[in-house]
């Protein structure tokens, strides 16, 4: 006894193609919102005599995302990291609340399919 089975998988491929196409665009603006949640954390932690290594503190796009910006080109900001850690400090967490805001994007793209 033979059986066949088709199956049609163009919906499949179709939401496949639509979710390709729209979680990067999803996860871009997440991405950056998490850097700028970072950057403030960081700058919190960041010690404030002349206020100019706090303002080298911020979030800028990338692709994909965001960045965090810290000392610019500050020579002693290297040496108040070393010594006060506040950039160690302020990312401490970050991936892990970055990875949970990339699972939350992605299962709201997977759920409009």
């Amino acid at each position: 006894m033979n059986l066949d089975v088709d199956v049609d998988t163009r919906r499949v491929v179709a939401g496949m193609q639509k979710l390709a196409r729209n979680l990067p665009r999803a996860i871009e603006p997440v991405g950056y919102e998490q850097a700028r949640r970072t950057a403030t954390t960081v700058a919190g932690f960041t010690p404030v005599r002349t206020g100019r290594l706090r303002r080298t503190v911020g979030a800028e796009p990338v692709d994909g995302g965001g960045q965090v910006t810290y000392g610019d080109a500050l020579r002693y900001a290297s040496v108040i990291e070393h010594r006060q850690h506040p950039v160690e400090r302020g990312v401490a967490g970050s991936d892990r609340d970055y990875q949970t805001a990339m699972i939350r994007t992605a299962e709201q793209e997977v759920a409009a399919l």
